[in-house]
């Protein structure tokens, strides 16, 4: 048996790049359309350290902490130990512990109660295997699949607040539980009643997701502490006072008056005194109120929330003229046609005047910027025709946008869909913004949401 000195130690180089990076090469999503991700993530981390835009409910960072407690408890009684030079191996082993567990979080939820508004990654191949009898292995997923998970699934969503956040892990590596996820962990098994998990024996040659179906967690769809489960997006209220007693402290204020907690704290404040109903309106309020506790971090934050939500509602115009027309088997438009919409006018016409607006600060250079930069020179361009700036937007998303690209120009200059239509717009740059101020709700820092957060997509960018 190690001492607790001995579990403390730094981890090894390789355990921390195992538990703060993703499993394997992350799927290509179609975040990040205009390129400004590096921007947005610098704001970001100025506003809410800690977090990221899929920290979205208090009440599955509690769960996390049970799954992670659980995990580690059964890991280390099957004869494992997490010494510093822990490899990958072990690492991907013990995270193997995890994974079903979250996974029969995400299958009680959607047994026992409407699924509308709650975070649920995987919950197509779940609701498969469901509807299945639960007869298959991984959940329904395929073996990639069930590898991606790691990434995209709830671990991946919370791992940043469990490595950021004081106390739920040892030295902030992000899988060894310390006080405060063991408090958590205490809370969920009590909340859960009937349908608490058990120790189980935890030995002989099996996986992992046959042990906690028969033995760590066989009661996981009985309906005791029905109550207790991932949050809706639909119905904004606080978790419980257990909860909040202990996730207040740890997210907001703190006794460290520079500790990122009270920063989130005070980002809470502005957010909640903004008379702001737009997005860039309360960022232009941070900007104002946060310049010097952030040491210039936040600088040009209100233009350039306004250059990046004007960007993408043209590409979100661009995208439904497109759809719109799919349905009549028009396969492709040309900039022109798309240009003669009166939503994508307007929304050319409003990104013109953000792009003056952010051409006209005047501050230090940054390297992030340079993008930023180039989308407000073109929309700005002398001599530009809304159907030329269309198509010059197009080149540009093909350019320097990241992730999966959402149209393209073919060999005849036509805009050509360049993924699946799908019927939800993108999500805006948001900055942690909203999931910061769900996260103060639940914790009653703050009674409601303010008016310029009315977005809720969890895959947004930062």
């Amino acid at each position: 048996m190690r001492s607790p000195s001995q579990l403390r130690r730094p981890p090894a180089v390789i355990a921390d790049w195992f538990f703060s990076a993703q499993y394997e090469a992350p799927m290509v999503r179609r975040g990040d359309p205009l390129g400004l991700r590096l921007a947005a993530a610098r704001y970001a981390d100025a506003l809410a350290p800690g977090l990221s835009n899929r920290t979205l409910d208090a009440r599955w960072l509690t769960i996390s902490a049970w799954m992670l407690v659980l995990a580690n408890d059964v890991w280390r009684r099957k004869g494992n130990s997490a010494p510093a030079g822990l490899s990958r191996r072990a690492a991907a082993d013990l995270f193997a512990w995890m994974e079903p567990i979250e996974l029969l979080w995400i299958a009680r939820t959607m047994s026992l109660v409407d699924i509308e508004g709650r975070q649920l990654p995987g919950q197509r191949a779940v609701r498969r295997w469901l509807d299945g009898g639960q007869r298959t292995g991984r959940f329904g997923m395929s073996f990639a699949q069930y590898r991606r998970q790691r990434s995209i699934g709830v671990y991946g969503a919370y791992r940043v607040a469990l490595r950021g956040l004081q106390g739920m892990t040892i030295d902030g590596d992000g899988w060894r539980p310390d006080a405060v996820a063991e408090r958590l962990s205490r809370i969920t098994q009590s909340a859960l009643g009937a349908a608490a998990a058990t120790s189980g024996l935890a030995h002989g040659n099996f996986d992992a997701e046959s042990y906690w179906r028969r033995e760590g967690w066989p009661k996981w769809s009985s309906s005791g502490g029905k109550g207790f489960l991932p949050e809706s997006l639909k119905i904004l209220r606080p978790v419980s006072a257990e909860e909040i007693a202990v996730l207040k402290p740890v997210l907001f204020g703190g006794k460290d008056r520079k500790g990122h907690a009270r920063l989130r704290e005070t980002v809470v404040d502005v957010m909640h005194a903004s008379k702001a109903h737009e997005h860039h309106g309360v960022c232009n309020d941070l900007e104002k109120r946060l310049s010097r506790a952030t040491d210039g971090a936040v600088a040009r934050l209100g233009t350039f929330a306004q250059l990046a939500d004007t960007g993408l509602t043209v590409m979100n115009a661009i995208w439904a003229g497109l759809r719109e027309v799919e349905t009549h088997k028009v396969p492709a438009l040309r900039p022109d046609d798309l240009a003669a919409s009166q939503d994508v006018r307007d929304a050319l016409a409003e990104l013109i005047v953000a792009s003056k607006a952010w051409l006209s600060g005047k501050s230090a250079f940054r390297p992030e910027w340079v993008v930023a930069n180039e989308l407000a020179a073109l929309a700005t361009s002398r001599g530009r025709s809304f159907d030329k700036l269309v198509r010059g937007l197009v080149e540009f998303h093909e350019a320097r946008g990241g992730g999966r690209r959402w149209f393209r120009l073919d060999e005849e200059g036509l805009v050509r869909p360049a993924s699946s239509l799908r019927d939800q717009e993108g999500s805006p740059y948001r900055f942690r913004l909203f999931s910061l101020a769900r996260l103060a709700l639940q914790c009653k820092l703050i009674p409601r949401m303010p008016k310029a957060l009315d977005f809720t997509d969890e895959e947004g960018e930062e």
